[in-house]
């Protein structure tokens, strides 16, 4: 129980954090730092507020325990570089257990990010509409 409220001495402050209240200002300045700390890495490595913003809304979606299967429609322009694609998605996939469900609409992009997913038993398909009427089939087959 905090102790009543008494006036500090001149240049000092008073001291009047309980037990509980000191917990959860050590658990949030964990939390606030390791979000900081996180985003500056991935500030280094991506670049870009956007792409900084997407990764954590995709993390988001696979941590949501609500979801049952993700299935993610990407446009990869003919210029675009993203080596680490095939990584990333295996990584989310085999940590979080759910099934994964790509699309990939472009140019040379897509064969490029098609061949990084090859053999992490993610499927990639051309249009939205087949990826759907996939997954429809396979939860028919199931039940």
């Amino acid at each position: 129980m905090p102790s009543p409220r008494t006036q500090a001495p001149r240049g000092e402050l008073l001291r009047q954090l309980g037990f509980f209240s000191s917990t959860a200002l050590v658990i949030s300045n964990m939390i606030g730092a390791g979000i900081f700390a996180t985003t500056g890495i991935m500030a280094g490595d991506l670049g870009s507020g956007k792409l900084i913003l997407a990764c954590w809304a995709v993390g988001a979606v696979f941590a949501d325990p609500n979801v049952d299967l993700v299935l993610c429609t990407l446009l990869a322009p003919g210029n675009a570089d993203f080596a680490e694609f095939g990584e990333l998605m295996r990584r989310l996939r085999n940590s979080h257990a759910k099934p994964v469900v790509v699309v990939i609409y472009g140019g040379d992009a897509r064969q490029r990010w098609t061949a990084g997913l090859e053999g992490a038993s993610i499927p990639v398909f051309p249009t939205t509409r087949a990826a759907v009427r996939a997954v429809a089939l396979m939860a028919e087959a199931t039940e």
